[in-house]
């Protein structure tokens, strides 16, 4: 009698990614995207970007002013991996140098336990911007104007571990987000963030004095 054996090859899962990635919508052949300033985590060395064409590039003592040209217009999806503190596809002031690109922004999410914040301006601008999720994330700050002007942001958002929220010459972290309708925070934070009564009467928001709330 003999005996035969299969052997079943099962692939090794694929590792989990942690890092920041950034779904862009690239209107034309041979369009350029960029990433205006990362800046390197303590302990790292270089930051590697995932262009989501197939393309990968690292940037050592972080990045000022990457691109990338993308052969065909489409949906692509940027990974920058959990090395920086922080970043943003605008730089730190406006006018925006990147504003062409931050307009193809569909969505922002990160589970980069890294990252601090993003910097001043960061996605200002994203019209087309409507899905941040940033909850798993180590980012503790939201400084002024990061989602300035993103018109399509609607809906609640959710920071569980932010303890803090600037903003600088009257620009707000969401100024010009009029579909926003709660913002929701740790309620450990409620002591924490002393500053968020810049929300409670500003106009640009959807909702005024409810849009803040210590729930989770």
């Amino acid at each position: 009698m003999t005996i035969t054996k299969t052997l079943t090859l099962v692939a090794a899962p694929k590792p989990v990614f942690v890092g920041t990635r950034i779904e862009i919508a690239v209107p034309d052949d041979g369009a350029v995207f960029g990433i205006a300033t990362a800046d390197l985590a303590a302990g790292a060395e270089s930051v590697t970007v995932d262009w989501g064409d197939g393309t990968t590039d690292a940037f050592s003592g972080g990045i000022d002013h990457a691109v990338h040209a993308y052969a065909k217009a489409g949906r692509y999806a940027v990974s920058i991996s959990d090395d920086v503190s922080s970043l943003g596809v605008n730089g730190e002031e406006e006018p925006a140098p990147f504003a062409e690109c931050v307009a193809w922004i569909a969505s922002v999410e990160s589970n980069a336990e890294k990252l601090e914040a993003f910097k001043r301006y960061a996605f200002s601008g994203a019209a087309n911007l409507t899905r941040i999720e940033l909850d798993e994330s180590g980012m503790t700050q939201l400084v002024a104007g990061q989602f300035k002007d993103c018109t399509s942001l609607a809906g609640a958002l959710h920071f569980r571990n932010v303890t803090w929220v600037g903003s600088r010459k009257g620009v707000f972290v969401f100024t010009g987000c009029p579909g926003i309708t709660e913002i929701h925070f740790a309620a450990e934070n409620e002591e924490a963030i002393t500053n968020l009564a810049q929300y409670q009467n500003d106009p640009t928001l959807g909702t005024g004095t409810a849009v803040c709330l210590f729930d989770l």
